[in-house]
Formats: structure tokens, sequence, C-alpha cells
């Protein structure tokens, strides 16, 4: 039967997808942690983990934790791109984003 998937064909592209490095890691400058965010587990974890939960309400934080969870699940560049855009625009609004003073 051609139509039955391997328990394989749907477990692998799942964890390929959770480790997805983004096309250049975030710098991050808050409170407590500096450093980088460099996959959608990595971002996922910082919002998860790292943000007080009257921020993780507003908009821009819980469109960016949707955005990450649909590029981890359909594993496409372009929805790893729009979820990257998102996290930056909201560690900007924070003024957590660490710019590269040379871009």
């Amino acid at each position: 039967m051609s139509d039955v998937l391997q328990p394989n064909e749907s477990s692998l592209p799942a964890a390929r997808h959770a480790t997805m490095k983004f096309p250049t890691p975030v710098r991050v400058r808050v409170p407590g942690h500096r450093g980088e965010i460099a996959s959608i587990k990595d971002a996922l974890g910082f919002i998860d983990q790292n943000l007080p939960a009257e921020l993780a309400r507003l908009p821009r934080w819980t469109f960016a934790h949707a955005l990450l969870l649909e590029a981890e699940r359909t594993g496409k560049s372009r929805d790893l791109k729009a979820a990257v855009r998102q996290l930056r625009q909201a560690l900007s609004n924070e003024k957590w984003l660490e710019e590269d003073d040379d871009a």
C-alpha cells in the first residue's frame, strides 16, 4: 500500500525543522542575558523562558512565537525569514536588539 507512511518519513522532517538555523544569528542584549539567538529552538526558548509574562502576551511577541512555530512546522525558508524579521522587530521594540554599528 503506497499511501501508508513509514514511521521515519513523518518524524525526520520535524526533527530537522526544530534545529533550523537562522541565516544570520540575532544578537541580543537583555538584562541578565547577552548573546546570540541562532535557531528556531533558541528563539522559542528565549521567548518561553526569558520574557516576563506581561511582555509575552503582547502581540509582537505572540506573533513572533506563532511565526517561529510555523517555520518549524513547514521548514520553508520564506517562513523562517518572516519569523526572524518579526523576532528582530519585537527585540528592537524592547531595545534588546544589538545592532552592528557597521551596518
